[in-house]
């Protein structure tokens, strides 16, 4: 009996250790927090992990059926559709409604476009906004001092900013952007080119990271800076593909077959 008694204890003690450990794990690497967001656990390289396709988000197909300023094109080549978004489309939506699980906290994001005139002033690519209208995510083209501006949320709620100088994104051509956000830095590849930031990173490092606030917020596609959710102004973009991934290392492994060659 003494031991049978001795061995159940045993037993519960590395039971307990076990517990702490994966506790510890699950802090340390962030794992656990965010299993019930939408992407679950995941492993880089999974093919099965979610993907978010925002031209079917907004149904641009729709869209353009049902609206004078929003058009499909001709893409990169004749196989492909891109859309036209003239200055009066309107490409804003609840946050709640493109994304009901809520953003992952680690993703990438890919996108096809090709401005039909340098814009006048900086313009959000891509932006989730909270019910205050505050930047929660921010890809942000500013044309005036020729950067990429990627923004995230800080634990305070303040807006962390990494800045990448490249000037070809501002040249009317076709570019495709992809973006990889993990849980220490970011990278960023244009037309399959990794970029350093403006301090010289391949890895740009971030600081910890807040959830991202969507509950009553927008998501926005093609929106000058200056103007409001509610009453957007958008540049003239054709906008081909624009998707995000829970695998932010899934970039590495993209290709621009589809770019033309200049």
């Amino acid at each position: 009996l003494i031991i049978q008694f001795d061995f159940s204890r045993l037993k519960l003690f590395w039971l307990v250790q076990l517990f702490l450990a994966v506790a510890q794990a699950q802090d340390i690497f962030g794992i656990g927090e965010y299993e019930e967001g939408p992407c679950g656990r995941w492993k880089p390289g999974d093919v099965d992990l979610r993907s978010f396709d925002l031209i079917r988000e907004f149904h641009l197909d729709r869209l353009e059926a049902n609206s004078r300023h929003v058009y499909s094109i001709e893409g990169t080549n004749s196989y492909q559709t891109a859309y036209r978004l003239e200055n009066e489309a309107n490409l804003t939506m609840r946050s709640i409604d493109a994304f009901p699980r809520g953003l992952p906290h680690q993703f990438s994001l890919e996108c096809t476009y090709r401005t039909e005139r340098e814009p006048v002033s900086s313009w959000h690519l891509f932006e989730v906004a909270n019910e205050h209208h505050d930047s929660q995510l921010a890809i942000t083209m500013n044309p005036g001092r020729q950067t990429l501006e990627i923004g995230l949320p800080g634990l305070e709620g303040e807006l962390q900013i990494v800045e990448y100088h490249h000037s070809a994104l501002f040249d009317q051509r076709w570019h495709k952007i992809m973006l990889g956000v993990t849980e220490d830095y970011l990278n960023l590849w244009v037309d399959c080119q990794p970029v350093k930031d403006v301090d010289g990173n391949l890895n740009a490092p971030l600081e910890p990271r807040g959830r991202f606030d969507i509950a009553n917020g927008f998501v926005s596609i093609s929106r000058y800076a200056e103007t409001t959710v509610s009453e957007p102004e958008s540049p003239i973009v054709d906008l081909q593909w624009m998707v995000m991934n829970c695998d932010p290392t899934r970039p590495a492994r993209g290709t621009c077959d589809e770019l033309p060659v200049y």
